[in-house]
């Protein structure tokens, strides 16, 4: 388990959960922001349903997890990860009797708006006001992403100070922004492909895009079946 800025793990289980209140002085039951933390463990059994977290990237070191946020379910293995967004529910599970150990990356909201809002903001303004940056709610596709060279290094290197006890807040700080940095050339490059569908409208491109995702998906998660084209159009809500 790494964590970071969480007073205990019990704390951690209660947010998830859904069980924990927190108060203003008033009395009025408020919302916790979620801290930057990244949860690695080794299950052979586990559900958390209908759970509503910051922007999450949810991957494998070995085994298969699996994730739902109101479409198809997609299986998550080692090769792949699964991102979810701000406040999103989501329904991750790990199947009885199958050992999957999960290192899921929760980006505390705080940072995540600093670095948004830095990557976006033209550099006088940062100057001027620094304190003062906001940003756009930028929804990442949820889909499965192979990793690729660039993810696969910063994970190889996060896991590796994890594991030697070398994974100090602010190291834990830097790589939550390499990530973030990562997810959004990730979002630059599905944009791309969204304009190249053949859709006048906008909004329909996205929509073609997320039910060609599923189908997708539906690929990655049973690439060792035999599949045609009809179980990959159902799977989409498409025709052939």
């Amino acid at each position: 388990m790494i964590r970071s800025d969480f007073p205990d793990i019990k704390w951690l289980k209660s947010m998830v959960s859904g069980q924990i209140k927190v108060t203003d002085p008033s009395g009025k039951l408020i919302k916790p922001k979620w801290p930057n933390c990244i949860i690695n463990a080794t299950t052979s059994s586990a559900y958390r349903p209908d759970v509503q977290g910051p922007i999450s990237i949810f991957m494998n070191i070995s085994g298969n997890s699996y994730c739902s946020t109101g479409g198809p379910t997609a299986t998550i293995s080692d090769d792949f990860f699964y991102v979810t967004n701000k406040n999103q529910e989501y329904t991750l599970t790990v199947e009885p009797d199958q050992p999957a150990e999960t290192l899921n990356i929760h980006l505390g909201e705080d940072l995540s708006l600093q670095v948004l809002s830095g990557l976006i903001t033209p550099t006088d303004q940062i100057l001027n006001d620094s304190y003062g940056l906001t940003s756009e709610n930028i929804g990442f596709a949820n889909r499965l992403y192979r990793k690729d060279d660039t993810l696969a290094g910063i994970v190889k290197c996060l896991y590796a100070d994890h594991k030697n006890g070398n994974l100090s807040s602010l190291k834990l700080d830097e790589y939550n922004y390499q990530l973030m940095v990562y997810l959004l050339s990730q979002h630059r490059q599905i944009l791309k492909e969204v304009r190249k569908l053949p859709a006048a409208k906008a909004s329909t491109r996205i929509e073609l895009h997320r039910r060609l995702s599923y189908s997708l998906d539906y690929l990655h998660s049973h690439q060792n079946q035999s599949i045609d084209l009809q179980k990959l159009a159902d799977e989409a809500f498409l025709s052939k």
